[in-house]
């Protein structure tokens, strides 16, 4: 057993030290990955800044969507498949419009249910404190 001088009062901690030098080691090496994982955050984010558009071209280097070919809409010289793909899209358009009347009949009937249950609500309100709820149409002449 390993004892330092005048140290054999601490005789009990002798069984920690491995596991407080695993620690200290770990400890140590997460400190120093932490420091230059925050400095990699804020190089990239100091990039970001400065040229917003050049990582995002970076990562689209080679994509068929950003060479202008693919989905752009440019004629592919094949007539047949040109023409299919301007149907499809008039119609997906007219899909979405349809999509989008809809949705916003449905938020407008929505907001009628909403103001009628509050209608409906005051009146019941009103009508338990004993006065009648006045009429939405405002006074009668």
């Amino acid at each position: 057993m390993l004892l330092i001088a005048g140290g054999a009062h601490h005789a009990h901690l002798f069984p920690l030290l491995p596991a407080l030098i695993v620690l200290a080691i770990v400890l140590c090496v997460s400190w120093r990955r932490g420091r230059r994982g925050g400095e990699a955050r804020s190089f990239a984010s100091e990039a970001m800044n400065e040229a917003p558009g050049a990582m995002a071209g970076a990562a689209n280097r080679g994509a068929p969507w950003s060479r202008g070919g693919g989905f752009s809409g440019a004629p592919t010289g094949n007539s047949a498949f040109d023409e299919w793909r301007a149907n499809e899209l008039a119609r997906l358009d007219e899909e979405r419009r349809k999509l989008e009347d809809a949705q916003r009949e449905f938020a407008e009937f929505a907001e009628r249910v909403r103001k009628a249950k509050d209608r409906e609500e005051f009146e019941r309100f009103m009508s338990a404190r004993g006065r009648p709820a006045p009429d939405p149409q405002g006074p009668a002449a």
